[in-house]
């Protein structure tokens, strides 16, 4: 017997890609940069945290 998913989760899996191009599509590349820069500087602080935490 085949179990059959609700609707709900139909219906959202096909509208996730729209929502997902949508809002890229308002990205410009001078925002897509910054947000990999932020990212990056975020996982540098991290990654210095632990290196001061585990030395102390």
């Amino acid at each position: 017997m085949v179990q059959s998913q609700p609707d709900i989760y139909i219906l959202s899996s096909l509208l996730l890609p729209y929502f997902l191009r949508d809002k890229i599509a308002e990205w410009t590349a001078y925002d897509i940069i910054e947000t990999k820069k932020i990212r990056l500087e975020r996982m540098l602080w991290i990654i210095l945290f632990y290196i001061v935490k585990g030395s102390c």
